[in-house]
């Protein structure tokens, strides 16, 4: 009996065909030795490695290979790179503690884990690229070009009127058939908002 758990995989336009092509082998060994449960305790691979504590050795050297291709798809921060390497010494110091160690790794999913991280940061560079100011001096407002096209599209019918895409009670998305933002300047200052938000949180964390 098999049994597979693996999420649904986002695909990022600013990474190579070879990078892509990196990511989803790595995402396949992950979901095979940590999310593809079999037999009749229904434990994935890495699990009943730990049935013996012994064997907790080939679980880290599974471990720091994981880290090093994600390390080698893409340049990391630092703190992302931080917390990957504690993930996998935290799960290598639980995996030599009988019973606890099948227990914790069924929780902690440590590859699984170092790879949602740094999906994290693949995801925040696409939004940094998404949101790019365009260098075209044809697009007066700033804003990339794609989203301009889209906001072009829509209909004047269906659009919000002017402010209501700041304090209305819409959701605020832009598409063929409906957008909140009257004017493209109005689209413009809210992703400004958002940008400006995102950097004062982040200034209040880091300090």
């Amino acid at each position: 009996m098999v049994y597979k758990n693996s999420n649904r995989r986002q695909t990022y336009r600013h990474l190579t065909n070879e990078q892509a092509l990196s990511l989803n082998q790595v995402r396949d060994h992950i979901d095979e030795l940590e999310n593809t449960y079999s037999g009749y305790l229904l434990l994935a691979q890495s699990e009943y490695c730990l049935l013996l504590p012994l064997l907790n050795p080939l679980v880290i050297i599974q471990n720091k290979k994981h880290l090093k291709h994600l390390c080698k798809i893409t340049d990391l921060p630092k703190e992302y790179l931080r917390k990957m390497k504690r993930n996998v010494w935290l799960q290598s110091a639980m995996g030599f503690v009988p019973i606890a160690n099948i227990i914790f790794a069924r929780k902690f999913k440590c590859s699984t884990r170092n790879l949602n991280i740094f999906e994290q940061h693949l995801q925040h560079e696409e939004d940094k690229l998404l949101f790019m100011r365009s260098t075209d001096s044809s697009n007066e407002d700033g804003l990339p070009i794609h989203i301009t096209q889209l906001f072009n599209k829509c209909q004047a019918a269906k659009r919000g009127h002017p402010g209501s895409g700041k304090n209305g009670g819409r959701k605020r998305v832009t598409s063929l058939y409906y957008t909140p933002y009257a004017s493209l300047s109005d689209l413009n200052d809210s992703i400004k908002s958002k940008q400006s938000n995102e950097s004062v949180a982040s200034t209040a964390i880091n300090s």
